[in-house]
């Protein structure tokens, strides 16, 4: 069974209070983020 929605994964890396992160996450068809994992570097 196929997904009836086109889903777009992007990964970003920013810093918060002087530490770095890498967030994951989907952007479904109809504009909606779904956060997939945030971690620090």
């Amino acid at each position: 069974m196929r997904a009836s929605r086109v889903r777009h994964r992007y990964v970003i890396e920013a810093e918060v209070d002087g530490r770095p992160y890498r967030l994951v996450f989907d952007v479904s068809a109809s504009e909606t983020v779904y956060p997939v994992t945030c971690f620090p570097l």
